[in-house]
């Protein structure tokens, strides 16, 4: 009986423990409606958490807190508690927004992001369901995984120069996304970016990129043009699966890998215009099954359906 008595009284001491540690943060100061606590440097603060009972529309982020500069929204700091939250101000002094800072504000109209910026977290703004536009400041580097991941509002981003990678589905299922601008320093299209955006109508690949990863526009239903330039090397499965407005899909020579070609799946797309030669066509790695479409080459035409002659 008292061994029972004992691991009742350890589970009621755990959940009570689990629930302060989910009513605030850890180590932190609640300073006027927010959890705050300084980083690593002793010299500035971040902000851990929007208080749960913040009941307000909007929330503006100070610049300081105890005399020194706020440089980081934290860890979830706006998520999950306020759908209710319509705009968000950011000061000028923030560097970093880490993972799902705003995850599934699904409120959220406008936030700044300032130009100090370097490093936006995974799935910083994940779910950000009213968000329509957001403006991404040229001292951005990254961008991580799944960073707008179902914004369904979201109409335009430009990604300035200054970023130079982006982690997997960072605009998947943004289904209002209609046009979008690519950095020049990109070296890669990462797996399923733009998948399910079927307002996308088109996407002009920057010159660097040399691979465009599995699913990256699959079910872009609206995609009219994508142009892909000769920098390009590998391209993965299920790449252009569903891009349904497309007529004429073009290829560069320069391609050495194209895993899906045998799901190049689209219902207006007539052709495959590719720049090389039929023979180097045959030597591109997964081009040894038959595909759906006929293969315009620099010297000839591979009927569709066909298959690589034998020797």
């Amino acid at each position: 009986m008292k061994k029972i008595f004992v691991s009742a009284l350890t589970v009621l001491l755990l959940i009570s423990a689990i629930t302060v540690l989910n009513s605030c943060s850890c180590g932190s100061e609640l300073i006027d409606g927010a959890f705050w606590s300084l980083n690593p440097d002793g010299e500035s603060y971040r902000l851990d958490q929007l208080d749960k009972e913040y009941s307000k529309t909007s929330y503006v982020v100070p610049e300081t807190i105890n005399g020194k500069p706020v440089t980081v929204i934290g860890y979830g700091a706006f998520s999950p508690y306020f759908p209710h939250l319509e705009s968000v101000t950011l000061p000028s002094t923030i560097t970093k927004i880490e993972r799902i800072a705003f995850s599934d504000c699904t409120g959220l109209k406008s936030v700044n992001i300032p130009k100090g910026v370097t490093e936006i977290g995974d799935a910083a703004f994940q779910n950000c369901q009213s968000l329509v536009s957001i403006v991404i400041p040229n001292s951005v580097t990254s961008i991580g995984t799944a960073t707008f991941k179902d914004c369904k509002s979201l109409t335009s981003v430009t990604l300035p120069n200054s970023v130079t990678s982006i982690g997997t589905a960072v605009f998947k299922n943004c289904s209002s996304l209609t046009s979008v601008t690519l950095s020049d320093k990109l070296g890669k299209i990462p797996e399923s970016t733009f998948y399910g955006c079927q307002s996308l109508t088109s996407v002009n690949i920057p010159n660097r990129v040399t691979v465009i990863e599995k699913l990256a526009f699959c079910g872009c239903s609206a995609l009219e043009t994508i142009n892909i330039p000769n920098s390009v090397s590998t391209i993965g499965g299920f790449v252009f699966d569903g891009i349904d407005a497309v007529k004429t899909l073009s290829i560069p020579a320069s391609v050495t890998s194209l895993e899906g070609a045998p799901h190049i799946m689209g219902k207006r797309l007539e052709k495959i215009k590719y720049s090389g030669t039929m023979g180097q066509w045959y030597q591109i790695t997964g081009t040894s099954n038959p595909i759906n479409y006929p293969v315009h080459c620099f010297d000839g035409i591979i009927k569709k359906e066909e298959t690589k002659p034998s020797k």
